[in-house]
């Protein structure tokens, strides 16, 4: 497995070497592998030195691999608990630039894979919210970057509906936000 994710995440490798690399972690992890002796929760001890790697390039190489497996929420899925956890992972990432983009990313995709569970919506949608609003500025950040921000609040705002409470609690939060510089 290392010697994949070596492969994946070195920037400076050839891009179909990084495409088959992703691919064969993807079968490795896949819940579809029913022979599968490795899921997402085990992969992340093993790039610990990936994602505080000194070169930013490899930062950001080895979040974006974790944000498209999660992207891949028919072959990857997560327990509830664990989707906290991950949450919780990427907003702490967020604060790391070169991570953001695919922090964003594999955060939607949290969202998207809470669906799939009937509970743990509200500390998800805080989580995120607040780390939206403490980590980043979005009006200043790249385009893509802020289309992202803005799709995951979108997806926030939608959760936050099945509870009334939440809903209200998020809106506090953010006029709040938004008056403290006024």
């Amino acid at each position: 497995m290392e010697e994949l994710l070596v492969t994946f995440i070195d920037p400076y490798n050839d891009e179909q070497e990084q495409e088959e690399a992703f691919s064969n972690i993807l079968e490795l992890i896949s819940d579809k592998n029913t022979s599968s002796e490795m899921n997402f929760e085990e992969l992340i001890p093993l790039m610990d030195n990936h994602l505080t790697n000194e070169d930013s390039k490899f930062r950001e190489r080895g979040t974006e691999l974790l944000s498209r497996l999660l992207g891949r929420s028919d072959e990857v899925k997560l327990k509830g608990t664990s989707i906290f956890h991950f949450t919780k992972f990427f907003c702490d990432r967020l604060s790391d630039f070169p991570s953001l983009l695919p922090s964003l990313k594999a955060l939607l995709s949290l969202l998207r894979q809470l669906l799939d569970h009937d509970q743990g919506y509200e500390e998800v949608v805080e989580c995120i919210i607040t780390s939206l609003f403490t980590s980043i500025h979005i009006p200043q950040i790249a385009q893509k970057s802020r289309e992202a921000a803005l799709s995951l609040l979108a997806g926030c705002y939608f959760l936050s509906q099945f509870t009334n409470q939440l809903t209200k609690h998020c809106l506090d939060f953010l006029c709040d936000t938004r008056n403290d510089g006024a």
